[in-house]
């Protein structure tokens, strides 16, 4: 009766995937920008800069600004409804 040994980590992750799995889920792997990176910046900056020198600008903002929290807010799409 001696004390068992304590799992490595790859056998607790090896555990906890083989529980979720069967739970009916499966692994992904999600790659995303890097916010901090300066190519990611500059194109926020680029995209940011289009939008405010957009005619129309005002309804974009107003339009970006209420589906932030889709769909969660509510937009007044106007007359014509929603496209």
């Amino acid at each position: 009766m001696g004390m068992e040994r304590p799992m490595t980590s790859a056998e607790r992750v090896a555990k906890r995937r083989a529980a979720l799995r069967a739970q009916g889920l499966r692994a992904r792997t999600l790659w995303l920008p890097d916010r901090a990176s300066a190519a990611f910046q500059a194109s926020v900056a680029q995209d940011t800069a289009v939008i405010n020198a957009m005619q129309n600008g005002t309804d974009t903002l107003a339009f970006i600004e209420a589906v932030q929290h889709w769909p969660d807010a509510d937009y007044d799409w106007g007359p014509g409804g929603a496209p």
